[in-house]
């Protein structure tokens, strides 16, 4: 079980209009590579659980929200009903992909969103995203359609051979590491999850179906999978968060 859906009706006012915007935050990874005995999300960084600083960060983000549905790990509903009391919870599902469709399922159960809408989802475990970045990747999906923030690569890049020596080295001026949250127009969110149902994030599932343009992140925005990964995002978000 990879994911679990922390889903926001809002509106954001843009440059030049306001649209609906839902949010899905794929928030339930098993935390297994973290070495503790509970999810990822609700690991408590300097005793803010991960899942409520990544939501914190969205909602900065969002001059008005009206609803918010959680959709939590099979189990812990009642942790996050206690953590998130402004939330509705709901289950996830099994993997990452799975869950972000429960989350859009539980969006259209609830509401109507039109063709337009747009649609952020976010990884719980990027806690440290900065608002100013969120904004700006949605205001590139408001004017696209589809959008995800993120990072040049610095390291050299080289494929290997089956036996571990090197390959083609890329040219890592063409590359990104691709992060949340990323923005898409409900239309085409849905179209990519009912033609290509599995992937590793949305973005690589909606550029097959429309071209997704890249927001370089401005601010520290890794993802929490290891000890280590914890450390620095203790350290960091003591001192600027």
């Amino acid at each position: 079980m990879l994911s679990v859906a922390l889903l926001l009706l809002s509106t954001i006012t843009m440059s030049h209009q306001a649209l609906p915007l839902y949010c899905v935050i794929v928030a339930a990874g098993s935390g297994a590579r973290l070495g503790l005995p509970l999810p990822k999300a609700l690991v408590a960084l300097n005793g803010v659980p991960i899942v409520r600083r990544s939501l914190d960060k969205i909602l900065s983000a969002c001059e008005t929200v009206h609803n918010v549905v959680v959709t939590a790990p099979l189990g812990f509903e009642s942790e996050f009903e206690k953590l998130l009391p402004e939330a509705r919870v709901v289950c996830g599902g099994a993997t990452r992909s799975a869950s972000v469709r429960c989350g859009l399922t539980a969006i259209e159960q609830h509401h109507d969103p039109g063709a337009e809408a747009l649609v952020l989802i976010h990884d719980a475990a990027r806690c440290l995203v900065h608002p100013q970045d969120v904004r700006q990747v949605i205001r590139a999906a408001d004017e696209c359609g589809a959008a995800t923030l993120a990072g040049k690569v610095t390291d050299t890049i080289v494929t290997s051979s089956p036996n571990q020596y090197a390959g083609e080295y890329l040219d890592r001026g063409t590359l990104w590491c691709v992060q949340t949250p990323q923005v898409f127009r409900w239309s085409l969110i849905r179209r990519a999850h009912e033609t290509s149902p599995e992937a590793t994030d949305d973005s690589s599932l909606v550029a097959a179906v429309h071209p997704v343009r890249i927001v370089e992140s401005g601010h520290a925005n890794f993802k929490i999978t290891t000890p280590a990964d914890l450390y620095y995002a203790e350290a960091s978000s003591a001192s600027c968060c």
